[in-house]
């Protein structure tokens, strides 16, 4: 999904956080510009986000990033 149909859908859909990839075949202006409208739309939303920029070429390595990542956000959402 577009960065920006995640920013206008996700106030009406139960977020709970958004992991980003930033990193790719993608120019890098577009990729920038994504991370900007994930982070942006954390603070509207007061949702947990991370922007990941590990180089999926390198799959462990990406693999790594992406799975610490998504268990930031999930420790995130939880209480005490």
């Amino acid at each position: 999904m577009p960065p920006s149909t995640a920013r206008d859908s996700s106030g009406c859909t139960p977020v709970r956080g958004l992991v980003y990839e930033s990193a790719g075949s993608v120019r890098k202006d577009l990729v920038t510009g994504g991370a900007e409208i994930v982070r942006a739309a954390g603070e509207r939303w007061r949702i947990p986000v991370a922007v990941v920029d590990a180089d999926p070429g390198q799959v462990d390595k990406w693999v790594d990033a992406m799975t610490a990542a998504a268990e930031r956000l999930i420790g995130a959402g939880r209480l005490g």
